[in-house]
């Protein structure tokens, strides 16, 4: 049998609220890692590194994408308030209003590769190979983004025609995260036209536009696609890759299955998780052989 989710059976309550424990400390070292790299980026634009620069902007985007993950599950730090407020600092430099994000990344835990999830659109059964990779190779002409913009508005919409206090809303999007990256943005674009780096910004903002959704297309597929024309509903590929495999194409993100079975614990407690498991449960816990990203991406298309 292999299995898609993990029931509640094989962890323990005491070992649950072990694994939900939240450290301060481990989330302070991915911070440093995040102001480290900010400032690489600032010496290569310096430098007039333009590929280069690029490079490691795509990195540091896909990074912090998962910086937010954590953040809109409220699993980065264990105050709320300091959570949900670098979760809207990482929101800036992704592009991606913070409440909006946490909402459609909700739907997508609440249903995982069906049509209200926003991954759907690459893990729909029906789809041949040609049409997925013309909508993934879309993102890097910007041809997805009309759809996203119009769910954005719709949104907006909804919280006006709802006449409910933006205060009140809980996961539906708030304005004032939108207006926080349009104002961050247009104070980014000034800067860099008084310093004669307009370059750059085209760059981050082709960065942020395109090859953020490109990646995280081609990570979609790598977690929920079960293969080429087959129902991907509730599927998740559990399988394990290299240390330099995590660094490369899945920075801070292992332990995906888990993740989904349980995903109050944060990404520093399910390496424990995950050997709890194995130990409760050692049959058919890894429900592909892929040993790495690429061969994972060609599972997903087979």
């Amino acid at each position: 049998m292999i299995y898609n989710r993990l029931n509640n059976s094989v962890l323990q309550q005491s070992d649950l609220i072990k694994l939900h424990r939240l450290r301060n400390f481990p989330s302070m070292i991915l911070v440093a890692v995040f102001l480290i790299i900010l400032i690489i980026l600032i010496l290569l634009a310096e430098s007039n590194k333009y590929f280069l620069y690029l490079i490691v902007l795509t990195w540091f985007l896909h990074f912090t994408l998962h910086l937010n993950h954590e953040c809109w599950h409220r699993i980065f730090v264990s105050n709320k308030i300091i959570n949900d407020l670098l979760g809207r600092f990482f929101s800036i430099f992704i592009g991606v209003p913070f409440s909006f994000g946490q909402y459609l990344h909700f739907n997508h835990h609440r249903d995982l590769n069906g049509p209200q999830d926003p991954g759907f659109i690459y893990t729909n059964s029906n789809l041949s190979n040609n049409e997925l990779l013309f909508k993934i190779l879309g993102n890097l002409f910007l041809l997805n983004h009309i759809k996203n913009f119009k769910k954005l508005g719709d949104a907006i919409k909804g919280n006006i025609t709802n006449q409910k206090t933006i205060k009140n809303l809980n996961w539906s999007l708030k304005l004032a995260d939108v207006l926080i990256i349009i104002l961050f943005h247009m104070a980014f674009m000034f800067f860099c036209i008084a310093v004669n780096q307009i370059d750059f910004f085209i760059l981050y903002e082709y960065a942020v536009l395109a090859l953020l959704p490109f990646i995280d297309s081609l990570r979609t597929l790598i977690d929920h696609k079960k293969g080429s024309l087959k129902d991907s509903k509730d599927f998740t590929r559990n399988f394990k890759i290299s240390l330099l495999d995590k660094i490369i194409t899945k920075p801070y993100f292992d332990y995906h299955s888990l993740h989904h079975s349980f995903p109050q614990i944060p990404q520093y407690n399910l390496p424990l998780a995950e050997r709890i498991v194995i130990k409760n449960r050692p049959h058919n816990y890894f429900n592909s052989n892929c040993n790495n990203s690429f061969s994972a991406l060609l599972e997903s298309l087979d």
